[in-house]
């Protein structure tokens, strides 16, 4: 009768109840457990993220994608999988087709399998994360995008050096499991659109340092004409960003102009101190912190204007000074050089004494002074980046015993476009 009343009841017998699922751990692996980073957005880079796992046995696996407050966005049956390693890919859309909003997910994966009449379950979670605006602070760090060219036009036919766009492209730090990269490219096209230059994609160092001398990849010259530099950066998501500048390629030379300016050391004296004062670090006034500054003073050997730098203070132990030349041009200084000639000698004719002399123009090997009647040379090294300047400085520094300058000359070698 129970038998009857349970088959009435459409009741199974205890016998064959579904098995109770247990717990099963290494049932399932999941090894990426970090953020993956990607940008669902259609743009075809990076539009999808994917997942490695690995059951240990025979089994059906299922994922689930929630966001950050739990809710499912996306779940799928993978089935039946064997042994061994998988991979899932999502394209970041929901269970209705579209793009999921910016934000963190959690990927699980879950994993059935059956063992002695046993069922075993066991899951195991990635994490990812979708952006699909460009991160213009990775690490905390602002990023600026701008591109840094060293001149607006190039006259390719220029003898008195090469004539060639530098530019730099900021660097994009990014860090990816503890590794630091800048990524970009650079890519320039001509008048019709055609790529006549391009270069990169990731850049192992902080600065997208590159240069351009109007030809194109098989080292022809271009057409005289206007070119667009597009300077494109990617961020860890995929996300692009880009900026242009116009290129002016000219044909013809650059006419070579010299310029030299001979003044008194008196005349191009900018220094303010008068008088012997102290200069400190910090708050701590000891021996090795302390110094004691002397300006120069007239010269009694040289005519009117010479400067004397000496230690006339007992309390000096420094005797220097800054000057300053104004320049008929203003300076190039990808290409234009400055010389810098100073004639002088020890404070007592046919004594010891020697200066240190160096233009403050960038940072230039300085010269000593040495000598009676000496005459110095600094000359500026050509160099990427460097703005226009207005004038020349450079300083001196008493070295040895007492040195006198009479008088300073500054030779530019300057480059004009053709006219």
């Amino acid at each position: 009768m129970l038998t009857l009343a349970v088959a009435l009841l459409g009741v199974a017998p205890a016998e064959a109840a579904s098995p109770k699922v247990r717990h099963a751990e290494g049932l399932l692996l999941v090894p990426n457990n970090g953020w993956t980073k990607f940008s669902p957005n259609g743009d075809g880079s990076q539009d999808r993220t994917g997942f490695s796992y690995r059951p240990t046995r025979r089994a059906t696996v299922q994922v689930t994608v929630r966001d950050a407050r739990g809710a499912v966005v996306r779940a799928a049956n993978l089935g039946k999988q064997a042994g061994g390693w998988h991979y899932w890919t999502w394209n970041g859309r929901n269970r209705h087709g579209a793009y999921v909003r910016d934000g963190a997910y959690r990927v699980t994966f879950t994993a059935t399998a059956t063992r002695h009449g046993k069922q075993l379950r066991d899951s195991d979670t990635s994490r990812a994360v979708a952006r699909t605006r460009f991160d213009r602070s990775p690490n905390g760090i602002v990023f600026v995008p701008g591109v840094y060219l060293d001149r607006d036009a190039i006259y390719r036919d220029t003898t008195y050096f090469k004539d060639e766009f530098s530019w730099n492209g900021e660097f994009y730090r990014t860090s990816m499991q503890g590794s630091l990269g800048s990524r970009g490219a650079s890519r320039i096209t001509g008048p019709d659109g055609g790529v006549v230059y391009e270069r990169g994609e990731r850049y192992d160092g902080d600065n997208q340092d590159n240069t351009w001398d109007g030809t194109d990849e098989d080292g022809v010259r271009v057409p005289a004409g206007t070119y667009t530099l597009v300077n494109t950066w990617v961020d860890l998501y995929g996300n692009h960003l880009s900026v242009t500048k116009p290129l002016v390629v000219g044909d013809g030379s650059r006419v070579e102009q010299h310029h030299s300016v001979t003044v008194t050391p008196a005349e191009a004296r900018v220094g303010t101190a008068t008088e012997p004062f102290e200069f400190l670090a910090g708050s701590h006034k000891t021996g090795f912190y302390l110094t004691y500054a002397c300006p120069p003073r007239a010269s009694d050997r040289f005519p009117a204007g010479a400067l004397s730098f000496a230690l006339y203070d007992p309390r000096c132990t420094v005797s220097d000074d800054t000057f300053k030349v104004a320049l008929p041009v203003d300076l190039d200084l990808t290409f234009d050089t400055v010389t810098l000639t100073a004639v002088g000698g020890p404070t007592t004719p046919g004594g010891e004494g020697s200066a240190t002399l160096g233009l403050t123009l960038f940072t230039p090997p300085a010269r000593t002074a040495a000598g009676d009647e000496a005459t110095t040379v600094v000359q500026t090294k050509r160099g990427q980046f460097q703005p226009p300047a207005n004038d020349v400085t450079w300083y001196v520094r008493r070295e040895t015993g007492g040195y006198d300058f009479k008088s300073f000359t500054v030779d530019i070698y300057h480059y004009e476009p053709p006219a």
